[in-house]
């Protein structure tokens, strides 16, 4: 509709300009005063007209490059908001087939650890620490936890607490698995080790920390034990749900969720003794 209008203001000006250009000619072949001062009088009309003209063609062309701007600008923001929804949706689906695979763990998981190696792998500050014959699911024990942190059994827990949504808002699904991963397979071998260890004997160098902190043992210690600096660790509430037996959840749910995901039968926490007391 705009390029019409565009189109239709051009044709106008063109038919002032011939108008004028014949009331020009008409003026030159006067025969005589009076005709002369008639034809005069049709050019300057026809010159007030083409002024119009002109004046009407640069307003409607303003206002198509301002529909076409504003048009531009809304067609990228439709586009980028399209691109996110798909990678959402992508996120959903992707999270939804993984929630699919939780499986309850059994007292052989993480609860019922094996004999320490004869021969230990020595500690590392990297996320290469995993070692297949450490697994802290297969121990004989758990390693001891700073902090007044302790081993709860997960199947203490209130599973009815527990999130039954995909939405993860501190940290998505997928950093949040693989945090919880380095966790099992880098800090707690460690811990194991030497308990006295602090997040600080964890630092990675700075370009590791750059490239995927959530797969770093430190930010991996201090998310699951906290630090002197920190205190977002899993919290429960030993009392909130005494008459069905079962600890309450302060804080932490999505950790307690993926480490059901991932076959743990105990998770380290935080364990108040009564909001009520």
């Amino acid at each position: 509709m705009i390029s019409q209008e565009v189109a239709q203001s051009r044709a106008t000006l063109e038919d002032r300009e011939a108008t004028l250009t014949v009331a020009i000619e008409n003026l030159r072949n006067g025969s005589d005063d009076e005709s002369k001062q008639f034809e005069q009088d049709a050019v300057d009309e026809a010159q007030i007209e083409v002024r119009k003209a002109r004046q009407q063609l640069r307003s409607v062309e303003d206002a198509a490059s301002q529909f076409l701007k504003v048009l531009n600008t809304e067609t990228q923001s439709l586009s980028d908001a399209f691109a996110a929804g798909q990678a959402f949706l992508c996120e959903r689906i992707t999270a939804g087939g993984q929630y699919r695979a939780i499986t309850i763990p059994g007292e052989s998981s993480l609860a019922a650890p094996a004999a320490k190696s004869a021969a230990p792998a020595p500690r590392s500050n990297s996320a290469e620490h995993t070692s297949s014959d450490r697994s802290f699911q297969s121990s004989s024990r758990l390693p001891p936890l700073p902090r007044k942190m302790q081993w709860v059994p997960i199947n203490e827990i209130d599973e009815a607490l527990l999130p039954n949504d995909l939405e993860f808002k501190k940290a998505p699904h997928a950093e949040m698995k693989a945090m919880m991963q380095v966790f099992r397979d880098s800090v707690l071998p460690a811990l194991d080790e030497n308990p006295s260890l602090t997040a600080d004997d964890f630092a990675a160098s700075r370009a590791e920390e750059r490239d995927s902190m959530s797969t770093t043992p430190r930010f991996a210690y201090e998310c699951m034990l906290g630090s002197f600096g920190t205190s977002d660790v899993i919290v429960l509430d030993g009392q909130r749900e005494k008459e069905i037996g079962k600890m309450g959840i302060t804080s932490g749910r999505h950790r307690i969720l993926i480490a059901k995901e991932l076959g743990w039968s105990h998770v380290p926490a935080r364990v108040l003794r009564s909001r009520y007391a």
